[in-house]
C-alpha cells in the first residue's frame, strides 16, 4: 500500500507531465533520481519513473518547498536547498533557499509587497494563510490581508497592539508602569499581589492605605475594623467584661443584649449575623457583607 507521501508525489508526477510540455525545460525529465534531493531546485523526483520532473506548487508535500526563481514565476515544488545557514556555501538560508542580499522580512519591501521565499520583494495578491503572508502593516483575517498590527513594535512608542490588531495608546509592559502597578491590556493598575507590604490595591488602580476591612486579606486571622489590622480571632475569654465574642466574624463586640446568645443566628440562612447593638439576627451588619 502506497504511503500518503508516495501517492501525492505520484499525482504530482502526472500533473508535471503537462507542465513540462509548456515549460520548454530541456533538462527536466532527463535526470534520474531516487529522492527529491537528487533533483535540481524547482524539480522533484517521480517515484514511479525515477526521473526529475517539474510540479506546480499546489502539489507540494509537507517536506517540499515552493521554489520561485523570480517574483513573477509560477513556482514549482522542490526539496529544500538548506535547513540552516551552515548548509549554504554563500548567503543565508531563508525558507529553505540559500540567498544573498535581497529582503529578509516584509518590513524591507515597499507598500503592498511581501518578501518571498528567495528573499525577493513581490506584490501581494491580498490572500493569506498567516500574517507572514501579508505586507508590513497588515494582518491575516479570514484568509485576507487587512490593515492592522501583528505586534506592538509596529505601533507608535506610546501605543500597544490590541487583541483586535489595532494600535491604541497604552502601556506595552509592566516596566513602563509606576511602582506597584502592572500592565494589563494597555492599562497600568495594581492588583492584589503587586502592592508593597502595608499597602492595598484601591479601586483607583493605585496602591494605598486600606480604608475598610473589605480591602484586607487576613488569611486565618480577622480584620479589626477599628485599627484595620489583622488580629487573632476572639475567644470567650479574650473579650472585655462588657463584650462578647462573635464567632461569625471572630471579633469582640459590645454586648447590649444581656442574656442573649450572640451565636443564635448561626443556623439562620436569611439572617445569619447577630447584631449586638440592636439585638436581633441580621442579613448584614456593615457594607462589606453586602
Amino acid at each position: 500500500m502506497r504511503s500518503s507521501h508516495t501517492v501525492i508525489t505520484f499525482i504530482s508526477a502526472i500533473f508535471a507531465v503537462f507542465l513540462l510540455a509548456g515549460c520548454g525545460n530541456d533538462k527536466a525529465g532527463t535526470i534520474t533520481c531516487t529522492s527529491d534531493t537528487n533533483c535540481p531546485l524547482g524539480e522533484v523526483c517521480s517515484v514511479q519513473d525515477q526521473i526529475c520532473i517539474v510540479a506546480g506548487c499546489e502539489f507540494c508535500t509537507d517536506d517540499q518547498i515552493c521554489y520561485k526563481p523570480t517574483p513573477d514565476a509560477a513556482g514549482s515544488c522542490s526539496a529544500p536547498q538548506c535547513i540552516t545557514n551552515a548548509d549554504c556555501t554563500e548567503g543565508t538560508c531563508r525558507n529553505g533557499i540559500c540567498t544573498t542580499g535581497g529582503c529578509v522580512s516584509n518590513d524591507e519591501c515597499g507598500d503592498g509587497q511581501i518578501c518571498n521565499l528567495i528573499g525577493q520583494c513581490e506584490d501581494s495578491d491580498g490572500t493569506c494563510a498567516a500574517t507572514e503572508d501579508c505586507p508590513s502593516g497588515q494582518v491575516c483575517k479570514d484568509d485576507a490581508c487587512v490593515d492592522g498590527c501583528a505586534s506592538s513594535e509596529e505601533c507608535n512608542d506610546d501605543e500597544f497592539c490590541t487583541a483586535d490588531s489595532t494600535c491604541e495608546v497604552g502601556c506595552r509592559d509592566s516596566m513602563s508602569c509606576p511602582s506597584g502597578q502592572i500592565c494589563t491590556e494597555g492599562a497600568c493598575a495594581c492588583d492584589a499581589t503587586s502592592c508593597p507590604d502595608g499597602k492595598v490595591c484601591l479601586d483607583t488602580g493605585n496602591c494605598g492605605d486600606a480604608t475598610s476591612c473589605s480591602q484586607i486579606d487576613c488569611g486565618a486571622q480577622v480584620c479589626d475594623p477599628q485599627t484595620l489590622s489583622c488580629i487573632d480571632p476572639c475567644t470567650a475569654d479574650s473579650c472585655l467584661p462588657n463584650e462578647v465574642c462573635n464567632t461569625q466574624n471572630g471579633l469582640c463586640e459590645v454586648n447590649n443584649c444581656p442574656g442573649e446568645d450572640p451565636n443564635q443566628c448561626a443556623g439562620n440562612a436569611q439572617r445569619p449575623l447577630w447584631d449586638p447593638i440592636r439585638c436581633f439576627c441580621a442579613e448584614c451588619t456593615d457594607d462589606s457583607q453586602c
